[in-house]
């Protein structure tokens, strides 16, 4: 694990050099929204940290996703919020085919993040967290799964800070048009404890963590210019929260 990043890095290096002969073959795509508030998977960015110092305001998150030919994603994704409190840094590497996506992922957010070593990978001490995921995309319906589980880093369980709790999430969202309105409805739980719901919080089992509502709209501008935005109203349950964020897409 502690060569993860240069495994990456590597990966995506020999993919460009692979396809590299013909560039139309490559897509580059960078990207930024601005939300509100930073909510992932019925989670404040906050808790994530282990408390509620960090102020739930809006934030930047800017993206960078490189696709080559035959499925294969690399990319980056981070957000920042406007007080620079709260940084995040993850990269991610991914395989896609009609329905099905694989990806594995290394989320980096820490509360001291400007005094952290990133590039410490040992398992008892790093700030990052290595999550696999797993996503099916029915072809009949607009029907999409996803199964998350957390293999290494600093998930660690409640009552044993020594072993990893590889927190588990599985969601099941559907979507459907409106009047020019995308909207889908998403539902979340986690089979026992861990970072979802009470964020290691010591309750066991199976909880509901995260109920949404999203809606998708584009905006004309001009044109030429259109923008994408969006609301979400996110409930978790588990967390006895309910949060309203908006969204727009740069």
């Amino acid at each position: 694990m502690k060569k993860f990043v240069a495994l990456m890095m590597s990966l995506t290096i020999v993919s460009v050099f692979l396809f590299g002969q013909n560039e139309k073959k490559i897509s580059i795509d960078p990207s930024c929204e601005l939300v509100s508030s930073y909510l992932w998977r019925g989670l404040p960015s906050y808790s994530v940290l282990g408390g509620t110092d960090v102020i739930l305001g809006p934030n930047f998150q800017p993206g960078i996703t490189l696709t080559t030919p035959g499925g294969f994603r690399a990319g980056a994704w981070g957000s920042t919020d406007f007080t620079g409190e709260y940084k995040e840094t993850d990269l991610f590497l991914g395989f896609e085919t009609e329905n099905l996506t694989v990806e594995l992922w290394d989320y980096y957010w820490v509360p001291d993040w400007s005094s952290s070593e990133y590039f410490n990978y040992n398992n008892d001490e790093t700030g990052h967290i290595i999550e696999g995921i797993l996503m099916y995309s029915f072809s009949e319906i607009p029907l999409k799964l996803t199964l998350g589980t957390m293999l290494y880093g600093a998930d660690k369980k409640y009552d044993d800070p020594d072993k990893n709790a590889y927190s588990t999430y599985l969601e099941a969202a559907y979507s459907w048009d409106v009047s020019g309105n995308e909207i889908t409805v998403a539902a979340g739980v986690t089979p026992r404890d861990g970072l979802y719901g009470d964020s290691y919080g010591g309750e066991d089992g199976f909880a509901l963590v995260n109920l949404s509502a999203t809606a998708n709209r584009t905006i004309k501008i001009s044109d030429s210019f259109e923008l994408p935005v969006w609301g979400s109203l996110i409930a978790n349950p588990q967390y006895n929260k309910i949060f309203l964020v908006f969204g727009i897409s740069l």
